[in-house]
């Protein structure tokens, strides 16, 4: 089988010693990348958990009013606003306390 004219060449001491280093920070960024990925995917789970559990206690708080049947059957505009509020309120207390 004939071999590559790449694969006889000899490198020298250097370029061995830069490819070793692109191989070792490609490999961190690689494992930094996954950990960072992963830890964004638990966190927004978190996120969400604690999203709706905030959403569920808020509706079980106003019980003589319909979240639901406010915002689609009527249409109230003024519950919708509020409830955006809410929603972002809740949302940036829940990413400061994940964020510590």
């Amino acid at each position: 089988m004939p071999t590559s004219k790449l694969q006889n060449i000899q490198t020298s001491p250097v370029v061995q010693k830069t490819m070793d280093a692109v191989q070792t920070t490609s490999d961190a960024f690689c494992d930094r990348l996954s950990g960072n990925l992963v830890s964004a995917l638990v966190f927004s789970a978190v996120g969400l958990v604690a999203f709706g559990i905030a959403f569920w206690i808020f509706d079980a708080v106003t019980p003589k009013v319909s979240l639901w049947k406010e915002l689609v059957e009527k249409q109230n505009t003024a519950v919708a606003l509020f409830l955006a509020a809410m929603i972002i309120g809740m949302a940036m207390i829940i990413s400061a306390a994940i964020h510590g």
